[in-house]
């Protein structure tokens, strides 16, 4: 199992769900759960994609950062859900 994550700039917010569940449905994810609104969010994945890298440098090009990871032995970060100043 592994969890793909996606993330933008929290000062842009500009992270859509239409987006998301493009990659989700290519990749055949799980449910998405939003993290932060707009900014970050995270699906489930049975298998590794073969086309990660062709998808990590599509999303660069829109200023996104994607990480797919093992999810056994994942450790979230301290700070989630990310904090954006009013």
């Amino acid at each position: 199992m592994f969890t793909a994550t996606l993330l933008v700039d929290p000062t842009r917010a500009n992270l859509t769900e239409t987006s998301v569940e493009r990659l989700r449905t290519q990749w055949e994810g799980s449910e998405i759960r939003w993290l932060a609104p707009d900014v970050a969010v995270e699906f489930d994945l049975a298998s590794m994609p073969a086309d990660r890298w062709a998808r990590w440098d599509e999303l660069q090009s829109e200023s996104t950062d994607l990480v797919v990871q093992k999810a056994s032995g994942r450790k979230r970060n301290c700070c989630w859900p990310i904090w954006i100043p009013p």
